[in-house]
């Protein structure tokens, strides 16, 4: 038996509309039907938060039932450990995530620097090469290497 069908077996035997559902899950009606078709995955937080409704441990909807009955998840009782497991990854997963999130984050804001940075080196050299001596670059100007530079023109 499918995710999805698994899930809109729970569903009704709970006698919740789509609708619902969603609402549980923090989505709308229509992702819910995409679930029950199996056209998309639930998430792992959806996951949990539908084992903590329903009762069921995270088993439920991956592997199969010996029986047609729905297993029951009781406080305390052998399936508990199980959600205890999968919150404890989910959050783990989250808390990575997280950090994942912050350091791509701080990697950006340097690269922007860093770009802000060089304009503004190249800026500097344009401004020192166009106040450079007609014959020459001063210097301490470090020229990029073009072939084509502004010469600045004299009175006459």
């Amino acid at each position: 038996m499918s995710v999805g069908k698994k899930l809109r077996d729970l569903r009704k035997a709970q006698r919740l509309s789509q609708r619902e559902l969603g609402e549980l899950l923090d989505v709308p009606y229509q992702s819910v039907q995409r679930y029950e078709k199996d056209l998309t995955e639930l998430r792992t937080g959806q996951i949990i938060k539908l084992c903590e409704r329903f009762g069921v441990a995270p088993s439920y909807f991956f592997d199969e039932p010996a029986s047609q009955d729905i297993p029951r998840l009781h406080h305390g009782g052998p399936h508990a450990p199980e959600l205890d497991m999968a919150k404890e990854v989910l959050d783990s997963n989250t808390h990575y995530a997280d950090s994942l999130k912050m350091n791509i984050h701080s990697f950006h804001k340097a690269v922007e620097k860093e770009r802000a940075l060089e304009m503004r080196v190249a800026h500097v050299e344009k401004k020192l090469e166009d106040l450079s001596p007609p014959g020459g670059a001063l210097p301490f100007v470090k020229h990029s290497g073009s072939s084509t530079k502004r010469k600045r023109k004299l009175p006459e």
